[in-house]
């Protein structure tokens, strides 16, 4: 499990932040990561940006190299 806060700013200028965002990994014949959750607005940089009051973010990293390289 892997727990961390989070930033995020939208190319509209929304920023956002997350308090608790979950995710994990597993290592075997490649490396599986996630981490996500539900990020809450906190700031509009731009006027008029019509940010929307939350936004949930999802990010996946799948790679078949990493575990060659970790134990070769």
């Amino acid at each position: 499990m892997i727990e961390a806060p989070l930033g995020l700013r939208t190319g509209a200028g929304c920023v956002y932040e997350g308090a608790r965002m979950d995710g994990g990994f597993d290592l075997n014949a490649q490396l599986n990561a996630r981490l996500g959750g539900t990020l809450t607005l906190v700031a509009e940089e731009e006027p008029g940006a019509e940010c929307p009051a939350t936004e949930h973010v999802d990010v996946r990293l799948f790679t078949e190299k990493i575990y060659a390289e970790l134990v070769g």
